[in-house]
C-alpha cells in the first residue's frame, strides 16, 4: 500500500512541477512580447488674456504682458465682458534658414 501511495505522490508532484514550469514559460513569453510606450514630451504652454463673455467665444486675445490693454478692451465692450487667463500651446519658432555660402 505504501508503494502505491508513494507512486501516486510522485506522479502528482511531477505534474504540478510541469504545470508550474509551463506557467513560468508563458509568463516570460508575455513579458518579452510587451512593448513599453515612449513617454511623450510635455507640451509647453503660455498664458494669454481672452476678452469676452464666459462660455462664449472670445472677442479678442492679448499677450500676457498686455493685460492692461485687455482690461481696456473689456471695459470698451461693456457689461458682462471680462478678462480671462487661458493657457494655450506655445508655437515653435521656425528653424533658422540655412544658406549655402561658399
Amino acid at each position: 500500500m505504501k508503494k502505491v501511495v508513494k507512486k501516486a505522490v510522485k506522479k502528482t508532484a511531477k505534474k504540478t512541477v510541469k504545470k508550474a514550469a509551463k506557467k513560468t514559460v508563458k509568463k516570460a513569453a508575455k513579458k518579452a512580447t510587451k512593448r513599453t510606450s515612449r513617454a511623450k514630451a510635455p507640451v509647453r504652454r503660455k498664458i494669454v488674456w481672452n476678452v469676452g463673455k464666459p462660455g462664449l467665444n472670445p472677442v479678442s486675445t492679448w499677450a500676457y504682458k498686455d493685460k492692461a490693454y485687455a482690461e481696456k478692451e473689456a471695459l470698451k465692450h461693456g457689461d458682462g465682458f471680462m478678462v480671462m487667463a487661458i493657457r494655450v500651446p506655445m508655437e515653435d519658432d521656425p528653424p533658422p534658414e540655412e544658406t549655402d555660402e561658399k
